[in-house]
């Protein structure tokens, strides 16, 4: 449960859509013998009250989501729920993913909380209808397409300002044929205030029942018509920002289920020689909290606690501007425009990160030139004497390991991301009962996501270590010139800050990274560039009339063109950081395509 504290100044009005109220917060329209009951007790006089869910032509037809034909009554051949801005006001919803999620066609997907344990598109908000995917979602706004999470048709919901929703409807079958392949679980098509006049400004403050996870949100929406009303223009601007919530703060989520990590802080020794990472009893050794050694007990009682260090909710702040205008010239040409942008910074928090010697990418230890690390000497000079022995007397020369990074680094990612849409077109009456629309998008989205990161063919050259003139130092005299310094990985917060440093920054020798100059310092970063074009225009109208009714038709072209780009530092390309090998990539499609509906009405 929340408390909410909200505050909201208004002036002016600003004309709504109300729909068949539920419990669910949604309107639902179908296709019927008559009109839909509609609920319009707070705007009677309102002409928009005829029609839930639905924008009008210059004739007062409704165009519904769901097909591209416009009709003189509310008339669809599929569902449609409807959310309306005045459901989200009165929960005080400043998200749509918020009001969405009430649905019940509506599956699980990104969202703050369950983005968290990721390392990229940390906090956005996407909508998933069925369950099917949320790149089988389309998401329109005012019936126009907009760009996806990079890399992805699955558009972040943070994007599109709460304040100025006028409503939004969901359709969720029979939609792939009308809007393309993508929309195969459904359309969710965001219908903005484009006729918004006044000022208002929306201020809220909310807190958890516990005292914490508290977000604010101050927006502003103008808007005015002007030329005698013939052209109306609206802005917005919008700033919301969430706190962080510790999995440590709730009972039912501070412990690991069903049990601790095995990868302990403290460090977990294997002397068997098994050939891959052994638990057996009396061959693994571990430390107490007093770094003294001991046998190996299970994870329940040595191991790693990871709920700790992770997040319920992760911490969001995001700022935007939107203006909207159009201007009709006349009823054969009305121009209209739209713009935007959005800032998003988020910072999730994950634990620190496993490593063993197991060869697993982006978590197991390398030695210097890149190859795998067999292991720890037995005659490492920090490996305890009972360790040592004990792998001695099962014929061993190396140990092998698993340990958390606790004091070496934090691997958490920090992501900005920066989205803008713009639109241009032109639509109006071309003859008595048909209308066109001709429209140009244009909308780019980048993300940068960074973290810590540490060398593992550094980190391989660490622990191999032997004593020279009385001094623990690397074994390796390449590694020794380059700065090498041994790592003490036995117990808890025992790697000196020298070491680290040692780690996590580049030398220059053994396995190389292009482009980085030695004394460099290693980082992860993951860089992502999208961009869409579309250019569409959509022609509907009446051919004739049959005793049932007209004949309507809907006919359009539209040309759509995608490009994106995957950028990684130069330690994740060469594959010898904390982070898995990749490399870069980039890719464009486009596509052109044609489309054509009918409906005849029978009875």
């Amino acid at each position: 449960m929340n408390k909410t504290t909200m505050i909201a100044l208004k002036a002016g009005t600003a004309p709504f859509v109300l729909g068949l109220a539920l419990a669910s917060g949604a309107a639902y329209a179908q296709a019927s013998n008559g009109r839909p009951s509609v609920d319009c007790t707070n705007t009677p006089t309102d002409p928009s009250c005829t029609s839930p869910g639905a924008s009008t032509t210059a004739n007062n037809e409704i165009v519904v989501t769901g097909s591209r034909i416009a009709r003189p009554e509310l008339d669809s051949p599929v569902p449609i729920a409807v959310v309306t801005s005045a459901t989200m006001e009165n929960k005080g919803q400043t998200n749509l993913l918020d009001a969405l999620r009430n649905l019940p066609v509506s599956g699980q997907s990104l969202d703050r909380s369950a983005s968290n344990f990721q390392n990229f598109d940390t906090g956005v908000a996407t909508v998933n209808l069925r369950n099917l995917g949320t790149s089988r979602t389309l998401v329109l706004i005012n019936g126009r397409r907009s760009i996806g999470i990079p890399g992805t048709t699955a558009v972040d919901l943070n994007n599109i300002p709460a304040d100025l929703i006028d409503h939004v409807e969901i359709v969720t079958g029979g939609t792939s044929a009308v809007y393309g392949s993508d929309a195969v679980a459904g359309v969710v098509n965001i219908i903005l205030k484009n006729k918004f006049e006044g000022l208002e400004l929306h201020a809220q403050n909310m807190v958890s029942d516990k005292g914490d996870a508290s977000s604010r949100f101050i927006s502003l929406t103008a808007g005015s018509a002007f030329a005698g009303g013939a052209g109306h223009i609206v802005a917005n601007l919008s700033y919301e920002g969430n706190d962080a919530l510790p999995a440590s703060n709730r009972s039912y989520s501070s412990f690991d289920t069903p049990a601790n990590s095995s990868y302990a802080a403290q460090g977990l020794f294997d002397t068997s020689g098994k050939a891959n990472f052994s638990v057996a009893a009396g061959n693994t050794y571990t430390f107490n909290p007093a770094n003294a050694v001991k046998l190996y007990q299970g994870a329940a009682i040595d191991g790693y606690t990871r709920a700790t260090q992770r997040l319920l909710v992760v911490p969001l702040k995001r700022y935007s501007a939107t203006l909207l205008g159009e201007y009709e010239f006349s009823p054969a040409a009305t121009l209209y425009a739209e713009g935007s942008y959005t800032k998003a910074k988020a910072h999730g928090h994950i634990e620190a990160l496993a490593v063993d010697d197991s060869g697993n990418p982006g978590q197991s230890v390398l030695n210097l030139d890149g190859t795998p690390f067999p292991g720890i000497p037995v005659t490492n000079p920090y490996l305890p004497a009972q360790i040592a022995a004990a792998a001695r007397a099962n014929g061993q020369s190396f140990i092998n390991f698993r340990r958390r990074s606790v004091e070496i680094f934090d691997r958490s990612p920090h992501e900005n991301r920066d989205y803008w849409r713009g639109v241009i077109g032109l639509k109006g009456e071309i003859a008595p009962g048909w209308t066109y629309d001709a429209s140009y998008e244009h909308s780019q989205v980048r993300s940068d996501t960074t973290s810590q990161a540490i060398l593992l063919n550094n980190y391989g050259a660490a622990l191999n270590a032997t004593t020279l003139n009385g001094q623990i130092v690397c074994a390796d005299p390449v590694a020794r010139a380059a700065g090498c310094v041994p790592a003490n990985i036995f117990g808890f917060n025992t790697v000196s800050p020298a070491a680290v440093t040692w780690l996590s920054t580049y030398s220059g020798i053994g396995a190389t990274a292009a482009g980085v100059n030695k004394g460099d310092p290693v980082y992860f970063e993951y860089l992502r560039r999208s961009k869409q074009d579309v250019a569409a225009l959509n022609i509907t109208g009446s051919l004739f009339r049959l005793p049932a009714g007209p004949v309507g038709v809907a006919f359009g072209v539209e040309y759509h063109r995608e490009e994106a780009r995957e950028n990684y530092d130069p330690f994740t390309v060469a594959g010898i950081s904390s982070a898995q090998q990749a490399t870069n990539t980039v890719g464009s499609y486009h596509s052109k395509e044609a489309y054509a509906e009918i409906n005849i009405p029978i009875l």
